[in-house]
């Protein structure tokens, strides 16, 4: 557990070492380090990886891990730097039956006003967690990567989660590195899949979402038959 050392900068900055989800075990809580803005100029950080590998609570341990410090409190982290940020989140998204809108019109005007807000002086942090997954694969990416390269070129800062690719050639798409990606991986260990939890430099290298229904016990017949689509469609 850190004090948090706030920085009075022109530009946006957030880094933590070793930070750790403030609500899990300490025992079973993994460190993670995360390096956006002034110094580091990557403003925006694509997280890719297998399922359950520890994207979505990574994102949730930098939100709320700025919040922790921007309230004076401890943070579960080796060390931890930052310019004061309002955070914007689209994360858990949930339709409305009151309102009779559906997940995917929530998340459009959720992630409009991410964007318009983003668009401000104010120094703000955005956490996206598979963005548009309430529509189909292709526009999905289409519209998705857009919206991350209007964030990528603006002056706030972002990280998004993602299980396509597609994304990941925004580092090499927008100049000045103000993008950069990351991954989250997996493991076969005695027949059994393993986490690490570790956030790694680079784009992911592998999926693993039918390795996580045969392990689930799903028909053997069913993932085989998915298994030759998947690679058939590669």
């Amino acid at each position: 557990t850190c004090w948090p050392e706030a920085l009075d900068a022109e530009a946006p900055r957030y880094e933590i070492e070793e930070g750790k989800h403030p609500l899990l075990p300490a025992d079973r809580a993994v460190g993670n380090t995360l390096a956006l803005g002034q110094d580091d100029k990557a403003r925006l950080l694509i997280v890719t990886g297998s399922n359950m590998a520890g994207k979505s609570t990574f994102l949730k341990m930098s939100g709320l891990s700025l919040l922790l410090a921007q309230t004076g409190a401890p943070v579960p982290a080796r060390a931890m730097r930052w310019t004061p940020l309002a955070v914007d989140s689209d994360i858990n998204v949930r339709d409305s039956l009151d309102d009779g809108r559906s997940y995917f019109a929530v998340e459009v005007d959720r992630v409009l006003e991410i964007i318009q807000l983003a668009s401000t002086d104010a120094f703000r942090l955005a956490l996206i967690d598979e963005i548009f997954r309430g529509t189909n694969t292709r526009e999905k990416v289409a519209a998705g990567v857009e919206v991350a390269r209007q964030l990528a070129t603006g002056q706030s800062l972002a990280i998004l989660a993602t299980h396509d690719m597609e994304f990941t050639q925004l580092e090499a798409d927008i100049e000045g590195g103000t993008v950069r990606n990351a991954h989250f991986s997996d493991d076969i260990r005695n027949g059994s899949m393993a986490f690490d939890y570790r956030l790694e430099p680079g784009p992911a290298r592998g999926s693993n979402a039918i390795r996580v229904l045969a392990h689930a016990g799903y028909p053997e017949d069913l993932v085989r038959r998915a298994l030759e689509r998947s690679e058939r469609s590669d």
